[in-house]
Parts: C-alpha cells; structure tokens; sequence
C-alpha cells in the first residue's frame, strides 16, 4: 500500500528569489523547473504562458495548459484602440512587405534605414510636439538607450518608484547615480532636487505618463515647475499614455501642454499602436547625438517596414477616425462606474485598472467589496493588485454618461478635440476590447477575472 504523499510546500515569490543566491546554475534552474511544472499540473499556474489562438480582439480563443480551448474576453491586451486587426493596418502592412520585403537584414547605420523609418520618424516628432523621433526594436531598448547615453558618470537620475524595469536597468548599464522618489510624491521630489542639485552637472528626472502597474497619471504640469525650479532634465515614459491619454489620444504631454517642457519623451508600438519597438522623441541635437551614442540603438537590427507601415497607419486611424479614441474613453468610464458600483476603487482616466486581489479561495472569481484589500488602487503593494485593461471594443452595454478625453468626468488639462489633423488614410476601426487576465495575488493563485465569453 503506498505512503500517503505530503501536501507540496507552496513555495512564495520571496521563495523563488531566495532561489538565485543560494544555489548554483543547475540546482536553481531546476529547481524552477520542477516547481513550475506541478502549478501547471495542478492549474494553479493555469493562467500565465496560454497560447491565444488568433488574433487580439475583444474576443480571443485561448488554449490553456489543460483542457480544450475555449473562448474569452480579452481584458489583458494593451490592443487599447483595436489596431491589431484593424483593416487599414493590416492592409498597409502587406503593402509594405510586398514593396520592401520583410526585413531590412542590419543595423540603421549601415542598410536599416528606408523611406518609412524616416516617414514615421517625422510623424512620431509631430505627435509629440519634438524636433525629432528616433526608433528603437522595443520600449525596452528606447529606455535603456537613452538612459545609458545622455547622463554622465557625474550626472544624477531622479526617478518615480513606479518606474519600468528597463529605466531601471538603463541607470545601471550607465553606470549612473539614481535615487527612488515615492510614487507621484512631488514633495519628496522637490525635498530631492534641493538636498543634492548643487553636487551634480546635470539632473535628470524621470516619471512615466501612465504608469502600467496602476493606471494613474503623472502631474506633469506640476512636475515641469519643479524641474525648472531646480533646472532639472524632465524625461516621460509614455509608453501607456500614447494613442490613450490627451486629446484624440496625442498622450500625456499634449494633456498637459507639456511639450515644451521636456527634455525627451519615450514611446512604444506594443501597447496602443499592437506590434512591436520604441521611439525617442526630443530637440534635435539630443536625437542626433542619440543616433551615434545609443548602444540598443546602434548595435540592433532596424525596425522591419511592416512594423514601420503598421505605426504610420495607426497614426492615420487615430486622426481621421476620432471615434476610436472616443469609445475607448466611453469604456474606460463605463468600467470605472461598474467597478465603484461593486464598491471597488476606479476612476476611469486611463484604461488601465489596478483591482485589489485579497487572499481567497480558489474557487471564488472576483473578489467582492467586502473581503476586498483596505489599500487603494494606486498602492505601491503591487503584488496584491490585479491588472486589467479596458479596450475599445463595442459589446453592447447601457449608455455612459459624457466624458472628458481622459476618461472620467472630472476635469483635467487639454481635454477636447486634437490640435491639428495630418494626412489619413481609412474608413472605420473594428471593435476590440480587452479581456480576462490576472497576475499573482498576495498568497499566490492565479483566478480569472471574469467567466469566458458566450457571444461576441
């Protein structure tokens, strides 16, 4: 008769870290290994690393690691403006494989540079209100470039704790000094900027337009005073705020009227604009000096021409179809309010919505107002929040009250209709929504959000 087996020590993310300093290569590797392979066994890990057969829409078909596929809303895409599958995209995309070909096969310095890289390099600059734009293969590669060329060894980098992991990482390929503030605490900035300005050349503060963990949005027209203040280099990761906030979606600068302010803004293709790569926009002489001082930038392979054409029509989709926007606003403020009726934090300004995720059984699927965390959505507790995404699908739903470009009925800045149209190009946008997804909550089980659709 065999031994009744011991229940499996769960181990915690605590756990896992203590994993890399205490044991070597083979012993740590493996050790992951064998703890990742039991949560998918027992579909505690069902919910990381499933394939989605198809394109992100509001509706997706996801195979997970047990069981057949089945179908499900898609609230874990930043596919916020359904640009994935919109027509006129993908039809430029083909246009430009068959006019360029796949690939440009090198870096821009020496064949990687055609006319679309330069087109959509002149309608980055204008959509930021900058000189110049230059583009990188990833958010995480335009992070990491410019923070490991333009401050010096001598230089300070202040920056929000919120901050992307490649900011980070970008500080320390530089070798630079960084010090933390705390989360959109402009006094602590300020107290900062005073206590160490005088020791350093230069000072370079970073903040983010719409923070990913969160959804809330940096004040920038506070933060420009105090960087002026104390003649400090403002820099804007925003990645989640292009294509979202602003009017027409021109993001969190045109929110604010900030583009004077800035020493440079940093962009990415993979959230609203659905492909992949990253930009730098700013005065010309910081892309230009970038250009040949940029290691992610000078040491990779160009974008390839369809991600370039893919960009330039999404640029096209946004001004001639304002309507695009305009619905991921209504679904934005749409969710907020259901949210704050079930007695959940939400205001709705950006489509990125934190929830509270308290420790629960598995069984339970949404966390309900009264076993809900004490702490706001905004909490610095990332791990015990859930993030989820609203996108611009058009599942039928009550009418919304009228909204502000940002999303919610309070007022912020430059709110209204864009400031100029360029050229477009397309007819309408296809509906896309986002879906179910969750992250680990504090005790570690990963539940669905929401149950799997019935209907488009």
């Amino acid at each position: 008769m065999p031994e009744p087996q011991t229940p499996r020590k769960r181990m915690s993310y605590r756990d896992l870290l203590r994993i890399r300093t205490q044991l070597g290569l083979a012993d740590r590797t493996q050790t992951f290994t064998d703890w990742i392979d039991a949560e998918r066994r027992t579909g505690t890990d069902g919910l990381l690393f499933r394939k989605v057969l198809g394109p992100t829409d509001r509706e997706v078909l996801v195979q997970g690691h047990r069981g057949a596929p089945r179908p499900m809303l898609m609230f874990g895409s930043n596919n916020y403006l359904g640009l994935a599958t919109h027509p006129d995209v993908v039809a430029r995309v083909q246009e430009a494989v068959t006019a360029y070909g796949a690939g440009v096969g090198g870096p821009p310095l020496l064949n990687g540079y055609g006319p679309l890289h330069r087109q959509l390099e002149e309608r980055l600059a204008a959509l930021e209100g900058q000189e110049a734009a230059l583009l990188y293969g990833s958010g995480y590669a335009a992070n990491v470039g410019l923070l490991s060329a333009l401050p010096s060894p001598s230089d300070l980098v202040l920056y929000d704790a919120h901050s992307h992991a490649s900011f980070i990482d970008g500080i320390k390929l530089g070798r630079i000094e960084g010090r933390a503030f705390p989360h959109n605490d402009l006094r602590a900035l300020d107290a900062l900027l005073v206590a160490h300005r005088a020791d350093h050349r230069d000072v370079f503060v970073n903040v983010e337009g719409v923070y990913s963990m969160t959804g809330d949005v940096a004040r920038l027209d506070r933060i420009t005073e105090i960087c002026r203040r104390h003649d400090a280099t403002l820099i804007v990761d925003d990645a989640h705020g292009t294509g979202v906030t602003g009017p027409g979606g021109e993001g969190t600068l045109a929110m604010f009227d900030a583009a004077g302010d800035v020493g440079a803004v940093i962009g990415t293709f993979s959230k609203a604009f659905a492909v992949s790569g990253g930009f730098v926009a700013a005065d010309r002489d910081v892309i230009e000096y970038l250009r040949f001082f940029s290691r992610s930038y000078m040491f990779s392979a160009s974008l390839s021409p369809a991600v370039c054409a893919a960009v330039l029509a999404g640029l096209d989709v946004m001004e001639r179809e304002p309507e695009v926007h305009g619905r991921l606003v209504e679904n934005a403020a749409y969710l907020a309010e259901g949210l704050r009726a079930q007695g959940f934090e939400a205001d709705g300004i950006t489509p990125i919505f934190s929830l509270p995720a308290p420790s629960a059984p598995t069984s339970a699927r949404w966390p309900t107002p009264s076993t809900r965390a004490t702490s706001s959505s905004t909490t610095s507790r990332r791990p015990s929040c859930r993030r989820a995404s609203s996108g611009s699908g058009s599942a039928s739903r009550p009418s919304t009250p009228a909204t502000t470009s940002t999303g919610c009925s309070r007022p912020w800045p430059r709110s209204g209709p864009r400031r100029s149209a360029r050229s477009a190009t397309g007819p309408r946008a296809t509906a896309c929504s986002t879906s179910p997804r969750s992250t680990p909550s504090k005790a570690g089980s990963n539940r669905p959000l929401a149950a799997p659709a019935t209907s488009s």
